[in-house]
């Protein structure tokens, strides 16, 4: 009973706003404050090409591949000391093999 007035009230409020922005932004999903939301969005994007463009532009310019850092291969992670199980690395790692677990009882104990 309670959940029907609820459903109820909110229907009565959003009825004003049907078929509106507000309305969609309120929570209502009916198909006239969908196509309101949907209108909206389309006009804002026309209307702000420009600046949408100039924003993706500088996103993209600042996110360049070659600013990213670069990653070491596999294989030279897992040389010298961090390729032995047993260490810090392995360890933080997860790693329950028989050294990795004897190390972290010494560490722990």
């Amino acid at each position: 009973m309670a959940q029907t007035l609820t459903d109820e009230l909110r229907k009565e409020m959003n009825s004003s706003r049907c078929g509106t922005v507000s309305g969609y932004t309120s929570g209502c999903r009916c198909s006239n404050c969908s196509r309101a939301m949907s209108d909206y969005q389309r006009a804002y994007r026309e209307s702000n090409k420009a600046s949408i463009a100039e924003k993706q532009r500088a996103y993209y310019e600042s996110n360049k591949a070659s600013d990213r850092p670069v990653f070491p291969a596999a294989s030279e992670i897992l040389s010298g000391p961090k390729s032995e199980h047993g260490s810090r690395f392995w360890i933080s790692r997860g790693c329950r093999c028989e050294a990795c677990k004897g190390a972290l009882s010494k560490a722990t104990g």
